[in-house]
């Protein structure tokens, strides 16, 4: 949990310019292997959008379900 803790804290102190993610932004700020978070998007439990091929994810979303410990589902989101 502490170490949850501290992944929140420094996703919070970041600065406010970074309001969409790639997920080369998104592995470098969470323990996740890139192949845990396809996983996590093809399964609908992280939130993300597409734009076209290319997956991007909503610095806001990503902080809510950092603080809900990835619990909740996120509905299937449009292309």
């Amino acid at each position: 949990m502490e170490k949850i803790a501290q992944i929140y804290t420094d996703m919070e102190t970041d600065t406010p310019d970074h309001r969409w993610l790639s997920l080369e932004e998104l592995i470098r700020r969470l323990p996740l292997k890139k192949s845990r978070v396809y996983y996590l998007v093809h399964t609908n439990r992280i939130p993300h959008h597409h734009i076209g091929r290319t997956l991007i994810f909503d610095y806001d979303e990503i902080i809510e379900w950092v603080r809900s410990d990835g619990k909740f589902r996120v509905s299937r989101q449009a292309s």
